[in-house]
């Protein structure tokens, strides 16, 4: 029987002499179950494996010794910070689906949320009278499940930990007698025992696995083993309770044959001097090293013994045979017996330093890759079966904005992402699950400053030894600059394209234009057609218009030459403030600029001026009168910034994608070439033009670097 057991016995020795005797009245029988019930539990073994049962017969143990007619166990989720029913029993699902959103949404208005917070018993004898329910939907809850009364008792373990909760419900009002509350008591403090006792069995079976690889891994056989203590306190023998691989190939011995034998019983006994000094680590728990033969082995073993708990003693050997018999024959000569000894010494420092350095390596490699998966820039995250987070590095927490150590163990829809958002991921990673093969997979996701960003997915199944998928990892990228270096390929090509064009026919259109404007002024001088003047003034206007365009369309052209000179941006503006001030008085707006320092850069003058001129044209077309114009300059990390903004309404994202392509135009009288011939000076002065825009206005910035 446990120690649990003995204190248990204990206290329900205490509480048979508190029962009054047969001298004040007749002792009842649902005493005497009650004490056989939680005597049967005491002595009930308790495993990781079996909690739930035994947690079960706890609350059928409480209910049949309350005289309740229902009840539940609720434990505390360090988790999610609430009680969580574990067992329960005589309730219908809408009642439990209710009583576990109550603990997660209002847990400290609930009798079990007050017991566990005050640390001690609630009890309400009528639900219908009690102000933890009256005005609640939790009253019609329970009146409708028949629920009458509650008691709440905390379970709290003899060390003072608080782990949970025992409930009982009662289909009529109550009132309870000392005596039940003291068997409801003594059940409390004997399931909270068992689940503390369970819980560190679960973090012992953990901290087992975790070296169990050291344990089999390890180059010394090892050996572990319980002492046999005569009534006297003295060592009569050693059981036998674990040894690893290199135990069995050193000795000979395999596993299954020596567990939980006595070393005494083996036909080839142990070494006396061996088992001597096992007894005086055992009296004094001082560990021991010492040489010994194994004559069973006919081996020399160096054997290191200790006691890492009352009672236990672990042994590690290593083979030294060859070494010894060096050593016993380098007797024959001092000098050479030195030498091998110092050698062998050596050898043994090598060794230690050896796994030294293996140790550090290794540790080494795991910050090494830690490092590597914690800064690639790279979303990484691994699921279970049921796609709840095991593992997501720190990437992918800047990428959706929650703590990574929060996510373990939930789904999307638990860390309230939207389903909207979530649901085409889903979709891939059930399909990789589900074909055990790579999903390569595009998506958009809302990034934390509110903006859309594209990603590309690989969700990549992971397999068992058997081929069955036990996680799932994801591989996230986010490929938002690459599409829009993309964009920006694709539209520099079509303007690559129309400037070719452009190159090819704009001066064959141009000489014949030239031709009937010559003839058309010579014509507008006679005086026997001066009655046509008007409309070969407009003719010659409407050439002249189309030669415009053509000298635009011209400006297209890649291969254009241009005059690179040292200049300043800032001398550019202020030459053409006068012109751009007149433009703004024409169009009935204003005008601001401001001029920062900046740099000197390598431009062609005109064509700076006719990006300028084109942008504030544009600006000032696209504002009501009375609106601002501001044209800025600054410096940043790739060099001399030019920035043009108007009060417009804004860019619809329809023309937005398409911004630059010759011919595009929202004017009823614009050709669109004017943004075209934009990011064609941009490109020959190795600028990039950016565009912000809103329902406020549109921002034109030019990156010019140095």
């Amino acid at each position: 029987m446990s120690k649990e057991s003995h204190g248990l016995g204990r206290k329900l020795r205490r509480l048979n002499q508190a029962i009054p005797s047969n001298h004040s009245r007749k002792r009842q029988p649902s005493e005497f179950a009650a004490i056989r019930h939680l005597y049967e539990l005491s002595t009930c073994p308790v495993s990781p494996g079996n909690l739930n049962e035994v947690m079960a017969e706890v609350l059928s143990t409480a209910i049949t010794l309350s005289g309740a007619d229902m009840g539940a166990i609720q434990l505390w989720d360090e988790q999610s910070g609430t009680l969580k029913i574990s067992v329960h029993k005589g309730f219908h699902p809408h009642f439990l689906d209710f009583f576990t959103n109550a603990c997660t949404d209002y847990c400290d208005r609930t009798p079990c949320g007050v017991a566990y917070e005050k640390r001690q018993r609630v009890l309400i004898e009528d639900v219908r009278k009690s102000p933890v329910f009256i005005g609640t939907p939790a009253l019609a809850v329970l009146l409708e499940a028949g629920v009458m009364a509650i008691q709440s008792t905390p379970l709290i373990s003899r060390d003072g930990l608080l782990v949970g909760m025992l409930s009982t419900h009662y289909r009529q009002t109550i009132r309870q007698d000392k005596l039940n509350l003291h068997f409801i008591d003594l059940l409390a403090c004997q399931a909270a025992d068992i689940l503390v006792q369970a819980q560190a069995e679960a973090a012992l079976r953990a901290s087992e696995e975790k070296y169990r690889l050291l344990f089999e891994s390890m180059y010394e056989g090892f050996v572990l083993m319980k002492i046999i203590y005569s009534e006297s306190g003295e060592v009569l023998d050693m059981l036998i309770l674990d040894v690893n691989p290199a135990y069995e190939w050193q000795t000979g011995r395999k596993r299954e044959e020596v567990l939980n034998r006595r070393v005494l019983d083996f036909s080839t006994p142990v070494n006396p001097a061996w088992f001597e000094k096992y007894k005086q680590v055992a009296s004094t728990g001082q560990p021991l090293t010492f040489e010994e033969y194994a004559a069973s082995l006919d081996r020399w073993m160096l054997v290191s013994a200790y006691s890492p708990a009352p009672g236990i003693i672990a042994t590690t050997f290593t083979d030294i045979t060859a070494c010894k018999r060096a050593e016993i024959a380098l007797k024959e000569s001092v000098g050479e017996y030195r030498l091998l000894s110092e050698e062998l010494r050596q050898h043994r420092n090598n060794l230690k330093k050896l796994v030294e350095e293996r140790t550090e390596e290794l540790k080494r490699s795991e910050r090494q890759y830690r490092t590597l998966i914690e800064n690639i820039p790279m979303g990484i995250s691994r699921y279970d079966t049921e796609l709840r987070y095991m593992y997501a590095a720190s990437h992918w927490e800047d990428t959706i904005g929650f703590n990574a150590a929060l996510l373990k163990g939930k789904t999307w829809r638990e860390i309230g992402i939207s389903e909207e958002v979530y649901r085409p991921w889903q979709e891939k990673f059930h399909q990789a699950l589900h074909t055990r093969r790579v999903v390569e997979f595009e998506t958009q996701y809302p990034s934390l400053d509110g903006s859309i960003k594209d990603y590309r997915i690989h969700a990549i199944p992971e397999l068992d030894e058997q081929g069955r998928v036990e996680s799932l990892l994801s591989v996230l990228e986010d490929i938002t600059e690459r599409k829009k270096i993309d964009a920006e390929l694709q539209r520099l090509d079509r303007l690559n394209t129309v400037g070719e064009m452009a190159a090819a026919i704009g001066h064959e259109v141009r000489n014949p234009l030239t031709t009937v404007r010559g003839y058309l002024q010579i014509f507008q001088r006679k005086a026997e057609i001066d009655k046509y003047r008007e409309q070969f003034a407009i003719m010659i206007e409407e050439l002249d218009r189309a030669n415009a365009i053509i000298t635009d369309f011209l400006s297209l052209a890649k291969n254009r030459a241009i005059e690179l000179k040292l200049y300043n941006l800032n001398d550019v503006i202020s030459a053409l403030q006068p012109l751009l001030q007149a433009e703004a008085l024409r169009t009935g707006h204003k005008l601001k600029i401001n001029l920062r320092a900046i740099p000197n850069f390598c431009m062609d003058e005109k064509e700076i001026r006719q990006l300028l001129l084109n942008l504030a044209r544009n600006g000032f077309e696209a504002m009501e009168p009375g609106k601002t114009l501001v044209i800025e300059t600054g410096v940043d990390s790739d060099g001399a910034v030019l920035s043009i903004s108007d009060n417009g309404p804004g860019i619809s994202p329809e023309i937005l994608d398409k911004l630059g392509t010759p011919f595009l135009t929202t004017k009823a009288t614009g050709t669109g070439l004017g943004l075209a011939v934009c990011y064609r000076i941009a490109d020959r002065h190795n600028a990039r033009i950016t565009v912000e825009t809103s329902c406020s206005g549109t921002k034109f910035t030019v990156s010019f670097g140095l």
